[in-house]
């Protein structure tokens, strides 16, 4: 009784400001008014319980690879996307919110989910209050698959009462066969930069949110090298917005300094691809921007960045795929694409349709003590490799950088909250320094797993790349166009 006391008392209070992130969305159509006891249909998961709720919710919408969710600053819904459609808290269409992502693509897939795994990201408009960008990339079929092009909207939470309305609508950012979005707070606290790459290429383009408006885009060519084509890019900043990584399934990881106040990217360290070892593209930082996560099919490497290079010698593998499935064959429940919680852990989930997550519980430990948990958060329903992806919102200004702040803001602590359990852990260590504390090992420690490199490991997957799961979601749709029927229905559509 005395232990769970003292749990109680530290636990921390939670922020009232910049949860964006507290509602994610998920799971397949069942239309509003249909059993809602049964395993196929929507359902929501709510940061504001600890550990997060997972609820049922028909809502009539598909999230078969697209899905994005935004909140207020208080951690309350306010609406969510599938790619095709935007819907408001209470369910329901929003008002000028159909029609997200137009063209051959969207005709396809009206009914069903957007077939792009990279969703869209949302972020608080500078200098309007209540009003929000949603960002979201594309998809065109034209004899080969393109990301593009990039759009964005503005949704505006101030009408019809406070369920909002779609202002403006795929308004074009920028096109090009793109690579994912990634979005960091500006320096100053307030406005947004946002990078976005062109596959194939070492050019990364950025733009400034701001309460002037969307400025941009500046061009930058890096010093990245490209033996061979984009393969399952997955691109995002560290929490603390010091890091840029670009994992490449083809060209391994590159991660880059950035510069919060003039958004330059500079100080490329790169661990060049293997063969058959990166080929897939889940990548993850953990809330303390110490750690990288990468997720294959079939194990988690974890990557040390204290150390100060990014090479073999800072890795370790920190779990194994134990064959679980769910229901049964072939229905696995692989390692996917990942998002850092706003409780501090990494939420992931499988390749495919099953009705689990995976947790990293602990992912600001070093090896084995992250705690990855195989199948560890049982969903209400099933879910097919679709997670919502955010932004750092409670990043705050950069205290003493070269470049103006504003008061108002910081500190410039990431935000992210650390489990009970670790506060007690950290509290005893306070307390007892020399005592021995369960689950907690110095950064010198080895992992009792070994890396995988040259361990041959039968039943490796060779796992798809962005565009051959969008591809073969389509096929399985009977949906791809050909060249002639492309050109056909683009021209019905003009």
């Amino acid at each position: 009784m005395k232990f769970h006391f003292l749990i109680f008392l530290l636990l921390p209070c939670w922020s009232t400001a910049q949860n964006h992130d507290y509602h994610w969305v998920m799971g397949y159509n069942n239309p509003v008014g249909a059993d809602t006891s049964g395993e196929i249909g929507g359902m929501f998961m709510d940061f504001s319980h600890r550990p997060p709720l997972r609820y049922k919710k028909n809502i009539g919408l598909d999230f078969g690879l697209f899905g994005a969710a935004c909140s207020d600053s208080l951690g309350r819904l306010l609406y969510y996307s599938n790619g095709i459609r935007i819907y408001n808290k209470d369910h329901q269409l929003m008002e000028n919110g159909d029609t997200i992502n137009p063209g051959p693509v969207w005709l396809s897939n009206e009914f069903e989910g957007y077939p792009n795994v990279i969703g869209g990201l949302s972020i608080p408009k500078p200098g309007a209050a209540n009003q929000y960008y949603f960002i979201h990339l594309a998809l065109l079929l034209n004899n080969g698959l393109f990301f593009t092009p990039l759009y964005y909207s503005v949704i505006d939470m101030n009408a019809n009462g406070g369920v909002g309305r779609v202002l403006e609508k795929n308004k074009i950012l920028l096109e090009g066969d793109l690579t994912m979005p990634a979005l960091v707070k500006h320096a100053n606290g307030r406005d947004w930069w946002l990078l976005v790459g062109q596959q194939n290429s070492p050019v990364v383009y950025r733009f400034l949110f701001s309460p002037a408006g969307i400025e941009g885009p500046w061009e930058q060519t890096t010093s990245l090298q490209f033996p061979e084509e984009d393969g399952a890019s997955s691109c995002l900043f560290s929490p603390d917005g010091t890091w840029y990584l670009r994992s490449d399934a083809s060209n391994g990881l590159n991660l880059f300094s950035f510069n919060r106040c003039n958004g330059e990217l500079s100080n490329l360290k790169t661990l060049p691809f293997i063969a058959n070892y990166f080929d897939s593209g889940g990548a993850a930082f953990s809330s303390d921007s110490r750690y990288i996560y990468i997720a294959r099919p079939d194990f988690i490497l974890q990557f040390d960045l204290s150390i100060g290079n990014l090479s073999f010698g800072t890795m370790d593998t920190v779990q194994f795929y134990d064959q679980f499935s769910d229901p049964f064959p072939p229905f696995l429940t692989r390692y996917f694409f990942c998002q850092l919680g706003p409780d501090g852990k990494l939420y992931m989930p499988t390749s495919s349709t099953t009705s689990y997550m995976h947790v990293i519980h602990r992912p600001d430990l070093p090896g084995p003590m992250c705690d990855v948990e195989n199948h560890g958060m049982k969903l209400p329903r099933y879910n097919g490799r679709t997670v919502c992806y955010f932004p750092n919102y409670r990043l705050g200004a950069w205290e003493g950088s070269p470049c103006d702040t504003l008061e108002f803001q910081g500190p410039s602590s990431p935000g992210f909250y650390k489990t009970s359990y670790e506060v007690f852990l950290e509290r005893e260590a306070q307390v007892s320094p020399q005592k021995t504390i369960p689950g907690i090992v110095s950064s010198e420690s080895t992992s009792q797993l070994p890396p995988l490199i040259g361990k041959d490991r039968a039943a490796r997957l060779n796992f798809m790349d962005f565009k051959t799961i969008i591809l073969q979601e389509l096929a399985l749709r009977g949906q791809i166009l050909k060249p002639d029927q492309h050109k056909h229905k683009n021209h019905e559509n003009h």
